[in-house]
């Protein structure tokens, strides 16, 4: 390919020579497209250059006069529509025209389909490896799933065919999801903007409670729609940081995308996205049910142990029980048999006798208060004397 000069270096060479717009100029140049638009089969860009700050440097009218040039640029780029190239960066072939009403612009006789693709694919590279510098790049797409997605935050555009058709797929399975929409532009120029405030919402949102079980992000493919905020590096790094999974469906999109990179799941389509919901549902269904099998097989079995158990115990309860009632009975007919044998009619059969004094029996202490004189009754077995004290030794 031919030498390629800057947009600030084409106009530092009309500044320089203004013959150069009179005899045509052409050579290949590099810009970005800040806007453009299509009036019939004629499409005019407003091209420009930005320097490292970010700040346009150069300014320029671009035109196209061929269909033939942008739509093969479309077909190469695998873009839908000529509004898709806003924000892309291109190395076109152009020559300087100059119109007395209109003034200087540039007709764009090629575009170099190869110079954007290479050019969007190093700004994915480069988004992909800033996220991998800060080390958040895998931290939505492993982000483990602690609910089931029974309630879903849906960024996507108002009224969109797309997202009826995800409402309907996800409806038919059954399940009671709940939705709350953060509705943006999906497509043309404010599309990065407002996905990052509504993004930038549902992160506070989160914070305040609000209790999202994931993060769909949904656009279909019934209108154009430009790339740049599918590989945006303040999306993919406010994806990356969400603290629940987010879905990306983006239809009819053939390249990856960084979004779809990043996200938990990068859904082909909405209804893919819907599908994939749905089978969420069903796994989480099919846990819960394998779990209430398991705590009823596992209750059954320890209700089995328990049972065994108890008819164990009440077996040596019963044992324990009787062992200490024939124990009890031992020591009571021993007690009885001491008992009885320490009776006074058995002390007095053996001999004995015992002392008395006016119907009472006399302890230890009372018989050595006893003094010559005294009247007592002397009892033996079966008999009663009485006796006069006539001397105390």
């Amino acid at each position: 390919m031919e030498m390629q000069y800057s947009l600030s270096a084409l106009l530092d060479i009309l500044d320089r020579s203004f013959k150069a717009v009179v005899w045509g100029f052409d050579f290949w140049w590099r810009a970005e497209i800040l806007k453009i638009q299509q009036k019939g089969k004629n499409v005019y860009a407003e091209l420009v250059e930005y320097d490292e700050e970010g700040k346009i440097v150069a300014k320029v009218k671009g035109c196209i006069f061929q269909e033939s040039i942008y739509a093969q640029f479309l077909r190469e780029t695998k873009l839908r529509d000529v509004s898709e190239m806003t924000g892309l960066k291109v190395l076109f072939y152009g020559k300087f025209s100059f119109h007395k009403d209109y003034g200087i612009s540039i007709i764009i006789n090629e575009l170099s389909a190869e110079y954007t693709l290479g050019h969007l694919q190093k700004k994915q590279e480069d988004i992909l490896q800033k996220l991998q510098k800060l080390q958040i790049i895998y931290n939505n797409k492993y982000l483990s799933r602690t609910y089931p997605p029974y309630k879903i935050a849906i960024i996507s555009a108002q009224d969109a065919a797309w997202l009826k058709d995800f409402y309907t797929i996800a409806a038919q399975s059954g399940y009671n999801i709940e939705y709350k929409e953060y509705l943006c532009a999906m497509h043309g120029n404010n599309a990065i903007a407002e996905v990052q405030e509504q993004l930038t919402t549902i992160m506070t949102d989160i914070k305040d409670g609000e209790q999202f079980s994931a993060v769909a992000i949904i656009r279909g493919g019934g209108e154009s729609s430009g790339m740049a905020w599918q590989n945006d590096f303040e999306i993919a790094k406010m994806i990356c940081l969400m603290p629940v999974p987010v879905i990306v469906a983006v239809g009819h999109t053939q390249d990856k995308t960084v979004l779809q990179d990043i996200a938990w799941y990068g859904a082909k389509t909405p209804t893919d996205a819907a599908y994939k919901l749905t089978e969420l549902l069903e796994e989480w269904e099919e846990n819960i049910t394998v779990l209430y099998d398991s705590i009823i097989t596992l209750s059954t079995e320890k209700l089995i142990r328990m049972r065994d158990n108890i008819d164990l115990w009440q077996w040596q309860i019963v044992r324990a029980a009787k062992g200490l009632l024939q124990h009890t009975r031992v020591q009571i007919d021993a007690w009885y048999h001491t008992i009885v044998a320490s009776s006074p009619t058995k002390i007095l059969q053996s001999g004995y006798a015992l002392l008395m004094q006016q119907g009472a029996y006399l302890s230890k202490d009372n018989v050595q208060k006893l003094e010559p004189g005294d009247e007592i009754d002397i009892q033996v077995y079966d008999q009663i004397f009485s006796a006069k004290i006539t001397k105390k030794n």
